[in-house]
């Protein structure tokens, strides 16, 4: 349990870490705008980004010597402080890249050392709140899946390089979270339903 909470938090840290990427316009793209919101019901009390969040999405994956056969999308919406996060990190087969519309199973085995192609997995944090990481994979004999995500629209990115295959991603998510603190549980539990995202690639306007 302690190993899937570390490896948690080192995501939190890749996405931190992208966050001060400098950023230049290329011509494709000077002036675009894409939308950037993540929305959903905690527990049945409506829950909404605003200005004070850095929303977007990394790719990993599908590198020159890469042949896992796998494309790597972490999704984040990430207050300014780390002070509430909310983070989905999907595992999409490489034949899907063109067209990454579908639904994807949100896994819960934390027994495996990592998440299965084609699943997806998140994590939701509220610093201000309490030390409590809610996850998806925490149950090592529960439930296989424990929510679905679904990708309903998205753009093509230009390929100039690995991390920008995809432009712009939109779609929903429903999921049950359990809470964890320094890799043990809590017995919490939140429902999120209605989830709703649309955002970015952290890369789709930097110039080579």
């Amino acid at each position: 349990m302690k190993a899937t909470i570390r490896k948690t938090g080192i995501l939190f840290l890749a996405v931190a870490a992208l966050a001060s990427c400098s950023k230049n316009d290329d011509k494709e793209n000077v002036g675009k705008e894409y939308g950037r919101y993540l929305k959903m019901s905690i527990d049945g009390a409506k829950w909404e980004t605003d200005g004070s969040f850095d929303i977007k999405f990394v790719e990993r994956g599908l590198g020159v010597d890469d042949h896992s056969g796998e494309y790597h999308l972490l999704l984040s919406a990430m207050q300014s402080g780390d002070r509430e996060t909310f983070q989905i990190s999907l595992r999409l087969p490489a034949d899907k890249i063109d067209n990454p519309i579908g639904s994807y199973p949100v896994a819960s085995d934390a027994t495996q050392s990592g998440m299965m192609v084609g699943t997806a997995e998140i994590n939701y944090y509220n610093k201000a709140a309490s030390g409590v990481i809610f996850s998806s994979r925490t149950d090592p004999q529960g439930s296989p899946h424990v929510g679905t995500l679904t990708i309903t629209e998205f753009e093509k990115g230009d390929g100039a390089f690995a991390q920008r295959q995809i432009n712009w991603l939109k779609g929903t998510f429903s999921v049950t979270l359990k809470g964890t603190e320094q890799g043990q549980k809590t017995g919490e539990i939140i429902e999120i339903t209605d989830g709703e995202f649309e955002m970015p690639n952290a890369l789709h306007h930097i110039q080579l």
